[in-house]
């Protein structure tokens, strides 16, 4: 594939991103609801699966300002940015360690949970610690008792691991699924 193509599927695997996050087709993730599964980082991972991590990374980009320009907020898209990024370059150095798909994806996944637990200590310890009194309220009414704010803490990253492994796998693997179908056609694919 010419160069001039990639950026072009790039364009428009970020413009589907966008447009895919604007129809809100979300699931709330149980206990921490403001965690929402989305189908909007399918384009990244299909970009990365069809062209590169280079490329998929400029897809997840586009996705970004897209949706910060949308909302306003920066948080919220940064958080999702550096949840695709992490997994992209996950895999990507699953894909060098091994040849096996399982490992490229557990490697996606560890590294995005890894890094969106550095991510949620920042943001819920030093940058916005009230946040951390919802989430403790959320847990609470889970049911979950909470006897302090390191506890409601260690739940929210311990649920946010889960959030991660299930965004991750609910977007990777239909992702894949379209590259083995369009990689064939495109010969790209085994």
């Amino acid at each position: 594939m010419k160069r001039t193509q990639k950026l072009s599927l790039t364009a428009v695997m970020g413009a589907t991103a966008i447009i895919t996050s604007l129809m809100k087709i979300e699931i709330p993730f149980p206990i921490l609801y403001y965690l929402k599964i989305d189908f909007a980082e399918i384009p990244a991972y299909l970009t990365y699966f069809l062209v590169g991590a280079k490329l998929g990374i400029l897809c997840g980009s586009f996705h970004f300002i897209g949706l910060a320009l949308r909302s306003g907020d920066i948080l919220g898209p940064l958080m999702k940015y550096l949840a695709e990024i992490s997994n992209i370059l996950g895999m990507f150095i699953g894909a060098r360690i091994s040849k096996k798909r399982v490992i490229e994806i557990g490697a996606g996944i560890l590294s995005r949970i890894f890094i969106m637990s550095i991510a949620n200590l920042l943001v819920l310890g030093v940058l916005f610690p009230s946040y951390l009194y919802f989430s403790k309220m959320l847990l609470e009414k889970s049911g979950l008792y909470i006897a302090s704010l390191q506890e409601a803490l260690y739940y929210t990253l311990i649920i946010v691991a889960l959030f991660n492994t299930t965004n991750s796998v609910l977007s990777v693997i239909p992702a894949l699924l379209a590259y083995k179908s369009i990689g064939k056609r495109l010969k790209l694919a085994p």
